[in-house]
């Protein structure tokens, strides 16, 4: 009985992986070609503000105290 639910888990773990592998090559895509104008560029790079500065704020504890918020922010993005 056990059989099954190895194969089912195998092939969550299966399609999970085509899966992300399938968003790298989409977000690489879209990078490519938002790099070709200065306007897409800026677009991508604010569409992505709210996820650097949700990523900054989670990685805070990790920064030693003297580290600027705001420096930490620059470098994201």
């Amino acid at each position: 009985m056990s059989q099954p639910s190895t194969n089912k888990q195998m092939q969550n773990q299966t399609s999970h992986a085509i899966s992300s592998s399938q968003r790298m090559m989409a977000a690489a895509s879209k990078y490519r070609e938002a790099m070709k104008s200065e306007k897409s560029r800026n677009q991508l790079i604010e569409d992505y503000l709210p996820l650097v500065k949700s990523l900054v704020s989670r990685m805070r504890s990790h920064f030693p105290d003297h580290y600027e918020m705001e420096d930490i922010y620059g470098v994201g993005v």
